[in-house]
């Protein structure tokens, strides 16, 4: 089963028309607070959203052959409040005939993203995303070494997906 696969639960509610309309207009229960409410709603659009994503890639990386495998490891989820916006990117590892592939998902949404070597710029912030998925990578290459018994490079990548454009310098 894909990581990324959503549960029969999900898909039956997916299929029923007006779901989303009908379930964003849910007042909140007696015992929830508007603003508790409001963060839950959010919090379960981003999931949705990073689940998505990570399909997304997933579909992609199916087109390579039935040699590359994708797997869902501890250290590729990860979600952190920063401000009043929830920063969400997930990972899983890609496993072929090419070697082993840290593929760490960042969802942009509409964001520009400027790459200029090894620094992104997202809205005007710099976000540590390269060196975030190098580390995963690194982490992910000790798991393998520990497990194997001998170095298992993994090769650190880094993907964008949303509708914003992305522009590379340099």
């Amino acid at each position: 089963m894909s990581p990324y696969s959503a549960s029969s639960d999900t898909r039956s509610r997916m299929a029923v028309p007006g779901f989303a309309a009908h379930h964003a207009a849910q007042p909140p229960q007696d015992n929830q607070s508007p603003l508790s409410w409001a963060r839950q709603r959010l919090s379960s659009r981003f999931s949705r959203r990073l689940v998505t994503a990570g399909q997304r890639v997933e579909h992609r990386l199916s087109n390579l052959g039935p040699a590359w495998h994708a797997v869902e490891w501890p250290g590729g989820r990860v979600q952190a409040a920063r401000g009043d916006r929830m920063d969400q990117r997930t990972g899983f590892l890609a496993v072929g005939p090419g070697g082993v592939y840290a593929v760490t998902v960042f969802d942009q949404g509409r964001h520009r993203v400027m790459l200029a070597g090894d620094v992104v710029q997202i809205q005007g912030r710099r976000p540590p995303l390269v060196a975030n998925a190098r580390r995963d990578a690194r982490r992910a290459s000790a798991a393998l070494s520990a497990a194997v018994g001998t170095r298992v490079p993994v090769v650190p990548i880094l993907t964008f997906v949303g509708s914003g454009s992305i522009s590379a310098q340099g």
